[in-house]
């Protein structure tokens, strides 16, 4: 059984403050709890889901049929093992990946793919703003991406833009600009409109869309044998810099 006593006053003339109890925990509960470990995180919903599938399946083509060796990710916050690195590396041993982070919490150290192995660390950039003159000049000074050679980008998490204002054409025309032909971008997005009836496919200009062209990304360009028929209502697409 835990014990319960009143805390005694170590000064008499002060007794009157109300010092609260004082328990003690059995040691086997708490080793219980800790045993358990921590709560299990929320599965995730479908659109995430979606989402994830979509990027390891484009990351895999780009890396198999391309031959892309350098990957940037436009903070999608998706777990690095999920198949950034660790799928583009299947194909191409010494792809790397470039983790660009908008909320600036670049002092943690850098992600790490499958078994957090030392060479599957993914170096994080932080950048002030998405901006497409701060994004573009933090990407061409760090030294981690070589815009002379083609480079991958992923863009499938937009609220950083929304928050600094930023419209998703006006990131992807810099990054064209930029790139050497070959380069690719990957974009994925829930549809414009509360009708889902405005198509994002203008956002690719310049770029040229792949086939399957614009597609859910429960679907781009197959689907996952896990991914339920119904699709996600993320729309998803790669184009490429001829």
């Amino acid at each position: 059984m835990t014990d319960e006593w009143r805390a005694t006053p170590i000064d008499a003339e002060v007794s009157a403050v109300d010092v609260p109890r004082s328990s003690v925990a059995r040691i086997d509960e708490h080793l219980a709890r800790t045993r358990a470990g921590p709560p299990p995180e929320p599965a995730p919903s479908p659109a995430v889901r979606a989402t994830q599938g979509f990027v390891r399946r484009a990351v895999d083509y780009l890396a198999a049929e391309t031959g892309i060796r350098q990957f940037v990710d436009l903070a999608s916050r998706l777990p690095v093992g999920h198949g950034i690195l660790d799928t583009a590396r299947v194909h191409e041993p010494g792809a790397r990946v470039v983790y660009v982070d908008p909320w600036r919490t670049a002092a943690t150290p850098p992600l790490r793919g499958k078994a957090g192995r030392s060479d599957n660390a993914v170096p994080v950039l932080a950048v002030e703003s998405m901006r497409p003159s701060c994004l573009v000049g933090r990407l061409k000074q760090c030294g981690l991406v070589d815009f002379g050679e083609p480079v991958a980008v992923l863009l499938v998490e937009t609220s950083p833009l929304r928050r600094d204002g930023v419209g998703v054409h006006e990131v992807v025309s810099a990054l064209h600009a930029e790139m050497a032909p070959g380069g690719h971008i990957a974009i994925a997005q829930p549809p414009a409109g509360p009708r889902h009836d405005v198509s994002p496919a203008p956002m690719f200009t310049p770029f040229t869309l792949l086939a399957p062209g614009l597609a859910d990304a429960a679907w781009w360009p197959y689907p996952d044998e896990d991914v339920a028929a119904e699709g996600s209502g993320v729309l998803a697409g790669v184009g490429r810099k001829g």
